[in-house]
């Protein structure tokens, strides 16, 4: 699996080392951010003569809306391949159903300006031409509000959010979302007994764990203290189950050390899945699946429990 920061990767890839900001060269690039839509704040850098926007799956910026075509849109970036020059770029309408609008107005094809609005459907895409100093600038403020510092995964703010987006994404397409919740087995006796800095070591560790052995597009956060949190787009209760346990099990045979200390770890996992008739909102897929991590800790710990009764 990808390594899991939410930092857009495409926000720094590629751009040039330009070394001290005061004596280098520091050329605009132009980008774009979804200013509203499935995954607000995301941001497209500009590095090609042309960026494909549509539903097709294999549109450069696939945008699901069913207002929008297939083939929707198309940013021209017209003198990519001389960066010294200032960045012209135009945005054209590729005969969509429902056309394309750059600051409210219905365009066939236009040059962009900086902090131009482009509206694709449902989608709102702001133009902005930036140089690579604040882009990087960016990416780092992005992930300060995103990431959790200790385990590199979603903090629970943006957790919540991205969660939002795949229930709603799930409930629209009639396909399954399965969430986890996974708790640490007596972190306070790890602290006590090893130290609060051994704890944070033990988190650390899980974070990486869960960054590398979960799919690029499962959703992985750190809920709160001990507890952490996983929603499977397209995945089954059956089939969560399976990598529930595989977690479990492989979390329980690593060896965690901390200053040449071994420190004994294992975890509960509750699971629930949208496929329960009782499911109605997030909140119920929510509480479901911390139902079942409840009984995962009343039943002994380090086991997986899955909620398949209706919620009371």
């Amino acid at each position: 699996m990808a390594e899991r920061h939410p930092v857009d990767p495409h926000a720094t890839a590629g751009l040039p080392d330009s070394g001290d900001p005061k004596t280098s060269h520091r050329r605009n690039i132009p980008i774009l951010m979804l200013l509203q839509g499935d995954t607000v704040g995301k941001k497209f850098l500009l590095n090609k003569r042309q960026l494909n926007i549509g539903r097709s799956p294999d549109s450069d910026l696939v945008l699901t809306d069913s207002e929008v075509s297939r083939k929707h849109s198309a940013i021209v970036y017209e003198n990519c391949d001389q960066p010294e020059e200032m960045p012209r770029c135009f945005v054209h309408d590729l005969n969509s159903k429902n056309g394309t609008l750059v600051n409210g107005k219905r365009v066939v094809s236009m040059p962009l300006k900086d902090r131009d609005i482009i509206t694709i459907g449902q989608a709102v895409l702001g133009f902005y031409l930036k140089d690579e100093v604040e882009i990087k600038f960016d990416a780092q403020l992005f992930s300060m509000a995103t990431v959790d510092s200790l385990t590199g995964l979603y903090n629970k703010y943006y957790f919540q959010r991205t969660y939002q987006r795949e229930y709603q994404r799930a409930t629209r397409g009639n396909t399954p979302l399965t969430l986890f919740f996974i708790d640490v087995d007596e972190f306070k006796k790890i602290n006590d007994t090893f130290g609060h800095v051994s704890g944070d070591a033990v988190l650390r560790k899980i974070g990486e764990i869960l960054m590398h052995n979960m799919r690029e597009y499962d959703v992985c956060g750190r809920y709160g203290g001990e507890e952490f949190t996983v929603a499977l787009p397209s995945t089954t209760l059956e089939a969560a189950e399976i990598v529930a346990e595989r977690l479990r099990r492989m979390i329980e045979e690593t060896e965690f050390v901390f200053r040449e200390q071994i420190i004994p770890t294992t975890v509960s996992i509750g699971l629930a899945s949208t496929e329960d008739s009782a499911i109605h909102s997030p909140e119920d897929l929510i509480h479901a699946a911390d139902q079942a991590l409840y009984r995962a800790k009343q039943q002994g710990r380090n086991r997986v429990e899955a909620a398949k009764a209706p919620l009371m």
